[in-house]
């Protein structure tokens, strides 16, 4: 297990009969079992200034899920189930299909009181009624990004080694994304 402050992650996969845990060793993606690649996240704030809304709803997460073209029956499950950040990732798709996707996933998120976050398109943010938006190292840069989504919504940034760690904690981002750590 790693403890990553408010999310211990254990290793989940085929041939493991594990499951991520809260601050209080609850198990909370019983549902989710199956899942070849785990990624970590880790949440810090900036103690400077104020937190926006967003960002204390951020804060105060402990379970992030990634999905590309989830069903509505999908995420009302996993959402009932205790996800509060919904990562939309469609890398593949056109415009009109991750719209309508993010569109369902917005509705969703918004019927559960979970954040939702696009990923890789800043441009389509406030369009698809998301909360921020997830790039990662070779994707828009993150000046450009927040610059597109505005103070008041989420950055997330993916790290793979220590050193892209260390460049992200001088960038303005609200979250980065750690891993893979299991794979």
């Amino acid at each position: 297990a790693v403890d990553i402050g408010r999310l211990v992650v254990q290793p989940i996969g085929p041939r493991a009969n594990h499951a991520a845990k809260d601050h209080e060793g609850r198990e909370i993606n019983a549902g989710l079992r199956g899942v070849k690649r785990l990624h970590a996240l880790a949440w810090y704030m900036f103690a400077d200034r104020q937190l926006t809304p967003v960002e204390q709803r951020l804060a105060a997460a402990q379970l992030y899920l990634v999905c590309d073209q989830p069903s509505e029956a999908f995420l009302d499950t996993v959402l009932a189930a205790g996800v509060q950040v919904v990562q939309l990732r469609m890398k593949d798709s056109s415009d009109a299909q991750l719209m309508e996707a993010a569109r369902r996933t917005a509705r969703a998120c918004a019927a559960h009181g979970a954040l939702f976050i696009l990923n890789d398109r800043p441009d389509l943010v406030r369009l698809a009624g998301a909360d921020g938006v997830h790039v990662g190292q070779d994707d828009v840069p993150v000046a450009l990004a927040r610059s597109l989504v505005g103070e008041d919504r989420i950055v997330g940034l993916s790290t793979h080694s220590p050193a892209q760690v260390d460049r992200a904690l001088e960038l303005r981002v609200d979250y980065i994304g750690v891993g893979p750590v299991h794979e």
